[in-house]
């Protein structure tokens, strides 16, 4: 049986077809994969937070570098926060990558800091802050603690401020028990140096009261109490 040939043109149409309907018997190139996006990678713990210890009087305030103890592996710019488990014994703060302890009173506190990254991804490390009374900053002696009877009646208290270390915006208040009697600033009062207080007013006294002053600085404080003596 004799076949039958098609026509150049014919032939070129169907061969066109074929490829157009992928039945071409060469295959097509295939198109090179697109890489996939990179993953962000939550910030990492690069050194444990040890527990920190804090004295009520002298050292008030201890700053940690947080970036020191956190890292991106991505490199990222890692953000804090901070929070106190007890803010009546210690309050945290943060500024930039600094964390900031603040001695409030004595007692331990747990202290968690958290670092996150631009895409919300965070690491978070724990710590306890334990605040203890340390050595006195200043010394405190009343020399004269008098009232013009009892009763409502005017109260002198007078006494010295011996300062330890140097302190900053001292002030002495001056009680008769409960009742305060007033204030005194003194200012700023170099380690070593001793400060006069003269505090004067009126309160409610019995025949067993006592009279007491409290002083305070940025940072430290003290209290001394005496008996009340009657004019």
């Amino acid at each position: 049986m004799a076949r039958r040939q098609l026509p150049v043109a014919a032939a070129g149409v169907l061969a066109a077809a074929l490829a157009c309907n992928g039945d071409s018997t060469t295959p097509a190139s295939p198109s090179a994969p697109l890489d996939p996006p990179s993953a962000n990678r939550a910030p990492a713990i690069s050194a444990a937070l040890p527990d920190r210890t804090l004295t009520l009087n002298r050292d008030e305030q201890d700053t940690i570098d947080a970036d020191s103890y956190f890292s991106d592996p991505d490199g990222d710019a890692l953000t804090y926060e901070a929070a106190s488990s007890n803010t009546h014994v210690a309050t945290v703060r943060v500024s930039g990558g600094s964390v900031t302890l603040v001695a409030r009173n004595l007692g331990r506190a747990d202290v968690e800091v958290t670092a996150s990254d631009p895409g919300g991804l965070n690491a978070m490390q724990r710590f306890s802050a334990t605040v203890e009374r340390g050595e006195p900053a200043a010394e405190l002696e009343i020399t004269k603690c008098e009232a013009d009877g009892t009763g409502p009646v005017d109260v002198s208290i007078e006494g010295t401020v011996h300062a330890l270390t140097r302190l900053s915006s001292v002030s002495v208040i001056g009680y008769v028990d409960t009742h305060r009697v007033g204030e005194q600033t003194l200012g700023d009062i170099a380690a070593g140096e001793t400060r006069q207080f003269a505090i004067r007013g009126s309160a409610s006294v019995s025949s067993t009261s006592q009279c007491h002053v409290e002083f305070s600085a940025t940072g430290n404080n003290a209290r001394a109490t005496e008996f009340i003596a009657f004019r």
